[in-house]
């Protein structure tokens, strides 16, 4: 397994951390307001990034959620964040300013070897996938609301389907036990997390950080070929997330794409 380097907080071996609660009865109101889901996936942002990370946060917030509208903030990693939902504008000010990259370095990525059962590269995904299905099960239970699920992520480097079958033979692939994922599984996740969301309600809209203020910066310690097959596999998944859930990705132009998000929500 490739663990983080020293500039990254380490993350253990455990189950995902319980998810941000959403019940109906504390967020939904007898309005035309939204609930919104900012879902910050620190296991797979770069740590170097957090100062803008944050700045993009208060964007993103500043954005989207208007007056009468709640939201939850929920993160995969040691950002530890997990806040009900609330209409309560203090507690994006709190969130903002525990948000921290703790992905791995390209470099240290793609050094996880497909083949290696212990793989770091796809228990990250897996984290991350499960913590997102859990709050998509709950937002299912939220009715009479508008919902949208902004999810902030480079990324991962791995094939997340879409996936016809589940490998499980039918069984839901967020409750097969064990801490080993292979490639399947972790594609069958992504598939079911989608459906989830279609189920809830929910629309993915993803946002990738790494290219909205300028190209992104190239890890010297991999190759340009290694590099281009790494830049296009980590767009395409989240591609492939918010568009099996009907939602789309923001990979460039982040005005338009707030714009157009508010757009498809409202």
């Amino acid at each position: 397994m490739s663990g983080a380097c020293a500039a990254h907080p380490a993350v253990p071996r455990a189950k995902p951390a319980e998810a941000t609660s959403i019940s109906p009865q504390r967020a939904v109101k007898a309005d035309d307001s939204t609930l919104w889901v900012i879902f910050i996936d620190d296991l797979h942002l770069n740590f170097r990034d957090t100062g803008r990370l944050r700045d993009l946060f208060a964007t993103i917030s500043t954005a989207l959620i208007h007056e009468g509208d709640s939201f939850a903030i929920v993160s995969t990693g040691p950002s530890s964040l997990a806040i009900d939902a609330t209409m309560d504008p203090k507690r994006l000010d709190e969130a903002k300013g525990r948000v921290s990259g703790a992905g791995l370095r390209p470099s240290e990525i793609l050094a996880d070897l497909p083949e290696t059962a212990n793989s770091e590269v796809r228990y990250r995904a897996h984290l991350a996938f499960a913590t997102a299905y859990g709050v998509m099960k709950m937002l299912e239970q939220v009715e009479n609301r508008r919902k949208a699920f902004i999810y902030i992520s480079n990324g991962y480097n791995l094939d997340v389907g879409p996936a016809d079958s589940l490998a499980s033979g039918g069984e839901n692939p967020f409750s097969v036990p064990g801490n080993k994922f292979g490639a399947v599984q972790i594609r069958d996740q992504a598939a079911e997390l989608t459906r989830q969301a279609k189920r809830a309600k929910a629309a993915i809209f993803a946002i990738d950080p790494r290219a909205l203020s300028g190209p992104a910066p190239v890890d010297p310690n991999v190759d340009p070929a290694a590099w281009q097959q790494f830049w296009t596999t980590t767009r395409n998944s989240l591609q492939v997330l918010s568009e099996q859930s009907a939602g789309f990705v923001v990979q460039d132009d982040l005005a338009d794409g707030l714009t157009r998000i508010l757009r498809a929500v409202r």
